[in-house]
């Protein structure tokens, strides 16, 4: 179960407070802090610029060239368990925070102008066709 409670507000405290008491199990609690995830201007920018104009370039579906920018720059070794095997996995741009979506779309950006010559212009940015 996932709870939000903002430690700022007196009343978010006590109820969350008020809610804890009434459990009568063991639990594990585990407070973190709240991010901003990727922001919906920024998801429709990757979808609509970065990843069109790389697919209508490539010839590859949205989809696909969605997975091989992920691939490309979300990858990272993970340890599984105790065995201590070592795997690649890509993160999801869910994930990401607003910060972090940003660097993965300068990547792309820079990516996309110095392997493939293509310049995807900036959010907003008014290019000449």
């Amino acid at each position: 179960m996932i709870i939000f409670c903002d430690f700022r507000k007196k009343e978010s405290k006590e109820k969350l407070f008020k809610y804890l008491k009434t459990l009568e199990n063991v639990y594990k609690l585990e407070i973190k802090r709240d991010k901003d995830k990727r922001s919906y201007s920024q998801n429709r920018y990757y979808h609509g610029v970065v990843v069109k104009m790389l697919g209508d370039e490539l010839g590859n579906f949205p989809t696909e060239m969605h997975e091989i920018l992920k691939s490309l720059f979300l990858q990272y070794d993970a340890v599984i368990g105790k065995t201590g095997e070592v795997v690649r996995v890509v993160k999801s741009t869910t994930e990401l925070t607003t910060i972090e979506f940003e660097e993965y779309l300068e990547k792309c950006r820079i990516f996309a102008l110095t392997n493939l010559g293509i310049r995807i212009p900036l959010p907003n940015e008014c290019i000449e066709l």
